[in-house]
């Protein structure tokens, strides 16, 4: 009887033991996991940063592309892999979700003078076709060719498009977007304002209105800068106007910012025939 309880004591001591080994093991494997997993986020991240740096550093339109293994999410300021999130202060217009190769294009938007920087991220196997008709061709042709300089195999100008995502700048049943009167319309109803070429590209790729607020945001932030900078400028030059300017830009909407982006801009320039230095 004693020999019998040492042996279930035995298999009673291993079988515990075998569990605690057990547990253990699935411990350190889901903790690897974990940890390889936010190896990579931080890696898809930091490829991600740099890819943006390298692009700004151009000052110039430009495009990239890179493959990222995970899931991606984009959401306004934040970008996140496997629930590790990271703000960032640049302006990406994308798909919420990417994974695999995708496409970078950079814009650095200006109205007229800098503002941010846009970042356009397209899947590979995204397509658009932006369908003109004989009425307004020349125009279509001028904004498609513009957005195709930063996806050129991923960019049609057609006015017979077949299955790609469709821009129509005119109402249509079979368009996926359409374009009218410095508006953008989805599918489901929503739209978004646009003021120049730039928005209109973010709006195509992304519907994400919050970007649109921090676009306003950023473009108030400016404005503040170079107000100020005027108070330090020669006071025998004349800045009334760019300064009455520059305030009514910091209320436009639609149509009017184009306008005084344009007044601004030659004010600006009418500077340098006075012989006083330029604002922006």
């Amino acid at each position: 009887m004693h020999k019998k309880g040492e042996i279930q004591f035995y298999w009673i001591f291993v079988a515990v033991a075998g569990i605690a080994i057990l547990i253990f093991l699935v411990n350190f494997g889901l903790k690897f996991k974990e940890l390889q997993e936010e190896k990579t986020a931080v890696k898809v991240l930091n490829q991600l940063g740099e890819t943006f740096s390298s692009l700004q550093g151009s000052q110039f339109k430009a495009s990239s592309s890179l493959n990222i293994p995970v899931s991606l999410n984009v959401q306004c300021d934040t970008l996140s892999v496997n629930g590790k999130g990271k703000k960032t202060d640049n302006l990406i217009f994308s798909p919420k979700i990417l994974q695999g190769n995708v496409l970078i294009g950079f814009n650095p938007y200006k109205m007229p003078f800098k503002i941010a920087n846009f970042f356009y991220i397209i899947r590979k196997g995204d397509t658009y076709s932006f369908v003109y008709d004989r009425n307004n061709e020349k125009e279509v042709k001028e904004i498609a060719r513009n957005f195709k300089s930063y996806f050129p195999d991923n960019v049609e100008i057609t006015d017979n498009t077949k299955n790609k995502i469709k821009i129509y700048f005119k109402q249509d049943k079979n368009a996926d977007i359409v374009v009218d009167s410095g508006k953008v319309f989805y599918k489901d109803g929503k739209s978004l304002d646009y003021y120049n070429e730039a928005m209109l590209y973010g709006a195509i790729i992304s519907k994400e209105t919050c970007l649109f607020t921090r676009v306003d945001e950023e473009n108030k932030k400016v404005i503040k800068v170079y107000r100020s900078k005027i108070s330090s400028l020669p006071l025998d030059c004349n800045y009334q106007p760019i300064l009455t300017s520059l305030q009514r830009l910091e209320g436009a909407k639609g149509n009017e910012v184009k306008e005084i982006a344009s007044v601004l801009e030659k004010q600006n320039k009418n500077l340098l025939d006075e012989n006083c230095p330029v604002v922006f």
